[in-house]
């Protein structure tokens, strides 16, 4: 359905930001030095992968959310416990705005 009216949603890739890029821009943005931008971020990187192997998912503050996924086929053991067989694992992100429009429809 195409018309004057109808406006079909595109995402641009406008590129890939290296992380010292991304850490000078942080840099300019705030009052901090640069070893201190480098030590919050390896940190940040620290914990949110400790958190989702564990299994949690884990909020950014005005980021957004990461689930940790796990896909495959589940059976259960000889023993009698649950396994994943031909697991697939992948972390899932949810834009904060995501959320806020998800949390306006409940």
């Amino acid at each position: 359905m195409q018309g004057a009216d109808v406006v079909y949603a595109k995402v641009v890739d406008a590129g890939r930001i290296d992380a010292g890029t991304l850490v000078d821009m942080m840099v300019d943005n705030c009052s901090v030095s640069r070893c201190q931008v480098l030590a919050v971020l390896d940190a940040l990187a620290e914990v949110v992968s400790r958190m989702l192997v564990l299994g949690h998912s884990v909020e950014v503050p005005g980021l957004g959310f990461m689930t940790p996924k796990v896909r495959g086929r589940v059976s259960v053991s000889k023993a009698g416990n649950l396994m994943v067989e031909k697991a697939k694992s992948s972390v899932v992100f949810k834009p904060m705005m995501w959320y806020i429009k998800w949390c306006r429809k409940m």
